[in-house]
């Protein structure tokens, strides 16, 4: 049993808004997947700002990269970059935080297809797929190369579906109905296509 369209259509409203306002950001599943794979950026980035908190150490930071950048041209000497005193806040959007969130979205889909009793372990995208791929190595390479694709146009446009889609359609940015509609208006296609051929 599926909820109706209209309650889980509130259902990630909430979601968008009650995040956006509790956290001041907003969310996408491909940002937080990245977070979780690129941890060390997340945390140099996450120390890079609370650095730029302290202006003496912001300031000495700048004088040291200006005078590093022009090498034997600096006509000053490199400051010795003080520690910082400025109090470093957990970043809710942090490491943790994304990880949290890629895992409670597997589990809810989890907890969602095992309660609608509709819960099936699959390794194939259906008949229309199989019918053009079969079932062999050419599926699992399509499905390989069809995944890359996913992830560098995600990159590409900035986001995915759940950030576009629901975070920035819900605030009326331009980019981000744009983005949508070719996702959507690409998926109607190719899935119209492959039914016509098949």
């Amino acid at each position: 049993m599926y909820w109706d369209w209209w309650l889980g259509g509130l259902g990630l409203a909430f979601v968008a808004i009650g995040y956006h306002l509790t956290l001041g950001r907003t969310f996408g599943f491909s940002g937080m997947w990245e977070r979780v794979l690129f941890k060390s950026e997340t945390d140099a980035l996450s120390e890079a700002n609370s650095m730029a908190d302290d202006e003496d150490v912001f300031m000495a930071a700048m004088l040291a990269a200006t005078a590093e950048a022009q090498g034997d041209d600096a006509n000053f000497e490199i400051p010795e970059i003080p520690e910082s005193n400025a109090k470093t806040e957990i970043d809710p959007h942090g490491w943790l935080g994304s990880l949290t969130f890629v895992i409670c979205v597997l589990v809810g889909g989890l907890i969602a297809a095992v309660t609608s009793g509709n819960f099936e372990w699959r390794m194939d995208l259906g008949e229309v797929h199989t019918g053009f791929f079969s079932a062999g190595p050419l599926h699992l390479t399509v499905l390989l190369l069809g995944g890359l694709c996913v992830g560098f146009g995600t990159r590409m446009a900035g986001g995915c579906t759940s950030g576009h889609g629901l975070n920035g359609c819900g605030r009326l940015q331009i980019p981000s109905i744009v983005a949508t509609a070719t996702f959507f208006g690409t998926g109607v296609a190719v899935s119209w296509l492959m039914e016509t051929l098949l």
